[in-house]
């Protein structure tokens, strides 16, 4: 799930501050209708996960990148050692978006059975992961970042990743897939409890994946979203911060939140 914020005048009453603040992109739920773990189709034959079966975790090396410069997040002791792993991918793709899908997304291709997904480190019990679009969609991704050049690398921000954490964990303890929190809260709100933020502000959720290249991967995929609203995100320019959290999830098993942002002051 994706959603953009442009910032409204900082100087205003309440009513211009709602009316203001526009949301110029918002990514239909995932593809997952049944969490990891779960069964469909005949009874007789491998299940088909509407979510990642499996991370691929130790598939995917980052030999060759300069990750001494490329994980700004490698000090910050707030992010657990996969969290600050999504922060190194983020800044990986954002150095060489080419590179990256060259390295990360296109050797998937060959994984694909219609729009089925299944690597070959997909459990037994699983038949793969099903999507809406099939390989296209990836094609595109490949397509779409071949020619998208490099970005400014992300820096990380304590008060975005403390305002993503308390969205992974509202997901975790009353699941669904939304924005919106329990008590009603939306991105920019969430974000004010932490410090102010300028121009713009994007949230991007990842569901049923619990590798960091495998959440940025399916975010830039953006299977059965038409805005492509997460993998244009992930490359826009003008976003320097980023708070990133994950958590269980009662439904899909695993939730990563990406918080990003032009500006932040804690």
């Amino acid at each position: 799930m994706n959603q953009y914020r442009n910032s409204p005048p900082r100087v205003v009453n309440a009513v211009l501050l709602l009316l203001s603040i526009v949301i110029t992109a918002c990514a239909s739920a995932p593809t997952a209708s049944t969490p990891p773990g779960s069964r469909s189709g005949s009874a007789k034959g491998p299940a088909v996960a509407l979510t990642d079966a499996t991370s691929g975790k130790g598939q995917w090396s980052v030999a060759g990148w300069d990750t001494a410069r490329l994980s700004t997040a490698q000090h910050a002791t707030y992010l657990s050692p996969m969290e600050r792993r999504v922060i190194l991918h983020l800044n990986m793709l954002r150095s060489d978006p080419g590179r990256y899908a060259r390295e990360f997304i296109e050797p998937r291709i060959k994984y694909y059975q219609r729009n089925i997904y299944r690597p070959p480190w997909t459990p037994e019990y699983y038949g793969g992961t099903l999507t809406k679009e099939g390989v296209s969609a990836l094609r595109e991704a490949i397509k779409d970042l071949s020619a998208a050049p490099p970005v400014g690398l992300l820096m990380p921000s304590k008060g975005l990743a403390m305002a993503a954490r308390d969205h992974a964990r509202d997901k975790a303890r009353h699941g669904g897939m939304s924005h919106t929190d329990s008590r009603g809260r939306e991105l920019d709100t969430r974000v004010e409890q932490y410090g102010y933020w300028y121009k713009r502000i994007a949230e991007n959720i990842s569901y049923g994946r619990d590798a960091a290249v495998d959440n940025i991967v399916g975010l830039l995929i953006d299977d059965g979203v038409p805005s492509r609203g997460h993998r244009k995100s992930l490359i826009t320019a003008d976003f320097k911060k980023v708070g990133v959290a994950m958590a269980g999830h009662p439904r899909f098993g695993h939730v990563c939140v990406i918080n990003l942002a032009a500006g932040f002051e804690e």
